[in-house]
């Protein structure tokens, strides 16, 4: 009986770094150095002449338009997975905003990510993690959806965060 070995031909060259290169990025991390040392307050200038002299900033961080989004598409697979049916389209709309207060605790915006609660400030969270019965008044399949009041815009269900109307009719599943 034989063996084979295979031989990998694709051999890699040693990583050759020229001394341009290495002098290139040694300066550029000694600046940095230097830099942070300046900044942190290392430059001769004691706290108080620091502080007075150095203004403070009084801007927060704009967020990006994809930060909102992951935020979204994670939190709709989250109810996606939990059960619930609404649109995987990638937007907060009332629907899925509904879900989310009836999935996410009370009190549970301040572990979402700063976006994200941004976005769904003004949505009362419920907590009550039922998605048959938030399926069967909201979800996608539900039985009469084409002779009930619509659930968003003028007369429906929903206001624009996602929470019940107060004058918005009860309804239950026999219960």
């Amino acid at each position: 009986m034989t063996t084979t070995v295979a031989k990998s031909t694709a051999v890699l060259p040693p990583m050759r770094w020229g001394r341009r290169r290495m002098t290139t990025v040694a300066l550029t991390l000694a600046g940095l150095a230097v830099g942070t040392w300046l900044l942190i307050g290392g430059g001769g200038q004691s706290a108080a002449q620091a502080s007075a002299a150095t203004p403070v900033l009084q801007w927060a961080p704009i967020p990006a338009p994809w930060d909102v989004q992951l935020g979204v598409a994670d939190l709709t697979s989250q109810l996606a997975a939990a059960g619930y049916q609404i649109r995987l389209d990638g937007r907060l709309g009332p629907v899925t905003k509904s879900a989310a207060a009836d999935y996410l605790p009370p009190g549970s915006s301040s572990s979402l990510a700063p976006a994200l609660a941004r976005a769904l400030s003004g949505t009362v969270f419920l907590g009550r993690r039922d998605p048959v019965d938030w399926n069967f008044r909201f979800g996608l399949h539900r039985p009469d959806k084409f002779v009930e009041l619509p659930l968003t815009g003028p007369g429906g269900q929903l206001d624009a965060n996602g929470n019940i109307r107060s004058d918005a009719p009860k309804r239950s599943r026999g219960r």
